[in-house]
């Protein structure tokens, strides 16, 4: 006789794809999804997976965790709105920021972490710095 499977609760981590598909839902959660979405590109590990609840793959935690890292140091945020974008605990952001900057002792490592720091500065990720950027619907393209 099989016994019943338990039932597993498992919060919903859907927040950060709604964030990619519609960037004005939270400001902090965009912003953490645009560097997912870069750091997704530069590891190969799915965006999706990378802003998953589940630990998957290290590959996909590494990735989450460089992303974190970047969202850290990049946009100059306290761990505890980090967390709160990642819908994560302080105490992983900080644990995720512990184990990139041990990595950065790999100068490969650190070139590519440069790399993608500079791509989050070059961004225009306020408002302020896209005003030139104001799009209404007057607007003629043709």
């Amino acid at each position: 006789m099989n016994a019943p499977k338990p039932l597993l609760l498992t919060p919903n981590w859907s927040h950060v794809e709604q964030a990619l598909e519609d960037p004005g839902r939270d400001r902090d959660v965009s912003i953490a999804a645009f560097i997912i979405q870069l750091v997704s590109l530069s590891t190969g590990v799915r965006a999706d997976t990378i802003a998953s609840g589940t630990r998957h793959r290290a590959k996909a935690a590494r990735a989450r965790q460089i992303a974190m890292y970047l969202t850290h140091t990049a946009m100059a945020w306290p761990l505890a709105r980090v967390a709160a974008a990642f819908r994560r605990d302080r105490s992983t952001a900080s644990y995720a920021c512990r184990r990139v900057e041990d990595l950065r002792e790999n100068a490969l490592f650190e070139k590519g972490l440069l790399s993608l720091e500079g791509c989050i500065l070059a961004a225009p990720l306020e408002a302020s710095s896209i005003g030139a950027l104001k799009i209404s619907d007057d607007d003629d393209w043709n």
